[in-house]
């Protein structure tokens, strides 16, 4: 072959020299990307995860495995699940077997009452063993530190900053300082009595823990895969980990549409037949609502969260270049409080249906 060779993929490594001398055509292929992860098909009956090994995602194997040892009878996992990675490594894959089927989801509005009952009692089974699983204190399945994905969220970072604490004092000590600079924001005031009495208040509405339970922390119709009126799986346990009792009821009302919300209304009846969704509303939604309020109104900042930068077109015929964002590419950042009093001119990119534009930074 004349001239120098060229890669016709950056995705793949695809180049000239394959090209013209090989009949091979790949069955490894791009499945579903985010920000800082790829997952690829291998062929018909496997997928494979590509992402940072940062602690803060990535959970499915670790509570696969937890779950594997456990026998459990009424929690529809994964086949096979494979970590491919040794545990510092950089970057983790896991391998996991396909699950056969579709997403509730793209068909639940096709259900008649009685199937759609039917999921709803699966589902009911599978969450009854599994707050089975308990832990003194908060902590993924392998007993590691459990990143704070409710409270203390930093974005657009994920949630790799704060962890939740073992009490509910824990929590608030982890980002009382956020938390006092988001109040003084939202009160307009330095009066440190006046921050500290209603960091106290929001303190004392929040829930306790009670006692932690294993939890998927993110399930949605999309994560519950069904074949001929059986759930087949529940996949993407990225988020798992032992939870206070009532996080999985408030993720499943934070994460879901009418939909879903239909499909959960019934079941946290009866596994809560005490507890009405008025007083879960009140008790739980609106005082961790409150504190979420107060960490957003908090000015965050993280060293390298702006360095981000447009990359070249994929080809000539096929322009289109997207994105490099130190953030989503494992970067360590700094993460500190901006409490200077002026607004934030700082300029972001934001996704918009057709591209990016240039945004300023909502905090002001």
């Amino acid at each position: 072959m004349g001239g120098a060779e060229k890669q016709l993929c950056r995705a793949c490594g695809w180049t000239t020299y394959n090209e013209v001398t090989s009949c091979y055509i790949p069955r490894i292929r791009i499945f579903y990307t985010n920000p800082y992860a790829g997952l690829w098909a291998l062929g018909q009956d496997w997928l494979v995860w590509d992402r940072l090994n940062d602690g803060a995602l990535g959970q499915d194997f670790v509570t696969w495995q937890f779950l594997r040892s456990r026998n459990v009878q009424n929690i529809p996992l994964v086949k096979e699940m494979r970590q491919l990675n040794a545990p510092t490594d950089q970057v983790q894959l896991t391998l996991t077997s396909r699950v056969k089927g579709q997403e509730l989801g793209a068909i639940w509005d096709t259900l008649s009452l009685e199937e759609k009952a039917s999921y709803r009692n699966q589902l009911t089974a599978m969450l009854r063993e599994l707050r089975q699983f308990t832990a003194p204190f908060p902590q993924n399945a392998d007993g590691t530190p459990l990143h704070d994905k409710i409270l203390g969220l930093c974005r657009p970072t994920a949630a790799t900053c704060k962890r939740i604490g073992k009490t509910k004092e824990d929590w608030f000590d982890n980002i009382a300082e956020e938390l006092r600079s988001g109040i003084s924001r939202q009160l307009k005031t330095k009066d440190a009595a006046v921050i500290e009495k209603k960091f106290r208040e929001l303190q004392d509405n929040f829930p306790e823990h009670g006692t932690c339970v294993l939890t998927h922390a993110d399930l949605n119709l999309t994560n519950i895969m069904v074949n001929n009126g059986k759930i087949e799986a529940i996949i993407d346990w990225e988020r798992a980990g032992f939870y206070p009792w009532w996080a999985e009821w408030w993720f499943s009302r934070a994460l879901n549409d009418v939909d879903g919300w239909e499909l959960f209304r019934p079941i946290w009846n009866e596994l809560f037949p005490d507890i009405s969704e008025e007083t879960f509303g009140s008790t739980f939604m609106q005082p961790v609502a409150d504190v979420q309020r107060a960490w957003e109104s908090c000015k965050i900042e993280h060293s390298e969260e702006l360095h981000t930068w447009f990359r070249r077109g994929f080809c000539e015929c096929q322009p289109y270049g997207g994105l490099l964002s130190k953030p989503n590419m494992g970067a360590k950042l700094e993460h500190k409080i901006n409490y200077s009093d002026k607004p934030d001119t700082r300029l972001r990119l934001v996704r918009v249906s057709d591209g990016f534009k240039i945004s300023p930074q909502k905090n002001t």
